[in-house]
């Protein structure tokens, strides 16, 4: 019994390590399903605006972009805001960085590190842009011969499908909302203050649980989320102290 308690907490450890959790099985088809619909459609799409040069012209970050919003929803960075934007701050920098410099050795690097500023500037990270970025600085013959039409007839168009399908490919799914800002139903507003009636204290063990099952919505670690809760508390205690001296002070 000992011998397979210290084997089970040794797996824990190198799975905690490797950043290893045992995904949802009914989220894992939900989440395959989304990016079979959505890589479909691209293709369907490309197929059909351009049958002579479609395969060699779908954006390959597009996948990335599919596998980001159908198995995080609830991300940052599958936002609506960060899935267009960041997309397309990325591919204006490769664009223009490849137009201006012309040689792949300094349009490459130039061309990222300005996706990234761009991103951060305009709060839209999308870590896909990242490649959008390399494939526009490194094939001189597309590039030249589409030049900005690469970005505004084959990039967005993509885009908002991979968003549109999105929004409807989530929308049966009443704990899968995207744009995560609709998840602040009625309904949810409605079972939150329902649950914060109820005082009991969160154990650690609540705490890893909720994570584990939230972590197919959020990229987040334990360690991480343990750190948002506690920042999360402290921040509650800090109001709570201050509320509590404005009616100690209040004369009525």
């Amino acid at each position: 019994m000992n011998e397979q308690k210290i084997g089970q907490g040794f797996i824990s450890r190198w799975q905690k390590t490797l950043g290893l959790s045992a995904p949802q099985a009914s989220e894992a088809l939900i989440s395959a399903g989304g990016v079979l619909v959505a890589m479909s459609a691209l293709v369907i799409m490309m197929h059909w605006l351009y049958p002579s040069d479609w395969p060699w012209l779908l954006i390959a970050s597009f996948g990335a972009s599919a596998i980001i919003v159908f198995a995080s929803p609830h991300a940052p960075m599958a936002q609506p805001w960060s899935l267009i934007m960041g997309q397309l701050v990325a591919g204006t920098s490769g664009m223009a960085s490849w137009l201006w410099l012309k040689d792949p050795l300094l349009a490459i690097p130039v061309g990222v590190t300005l996706a990234l500023v761009g991103m951060l500037v305009l709060q839209c990270r999308h870590a896909p842009g990242g490649a959008t970025a390399l494939f526009f600085t490194s094939d001189p013959a597309v590039v030249d011969s589409l030049q900005w039409t690469l970005v505004w007839g084959y990039l967005l168009p993509g885009l908002v499908v991979i968003m549109v399908l999105a929004i409807l490919y989530n929308a049966p799914f009443s704990w899968r909302r995207y744009p995560l800002i609709w998840a602040t139903s009625t309904d949810q507003n409605r079972r939150s203050k329902q649950e914060s009636r109820l005082e009991e204290t969160l154990t650690h063990e609540d705490l890893v649980a909720a994570q584990k099952q939230l972590r197919h919505y959020f990229e987040m670690s334990e360690a991480e989320f343990m750190a948002l809760y506690r920042l999360a508390r402290a921040h509650h205690r800090q109001n709570r102290k201050k509320d509590l001296e404005v009616e100690n002070t209040d004369p009525s």
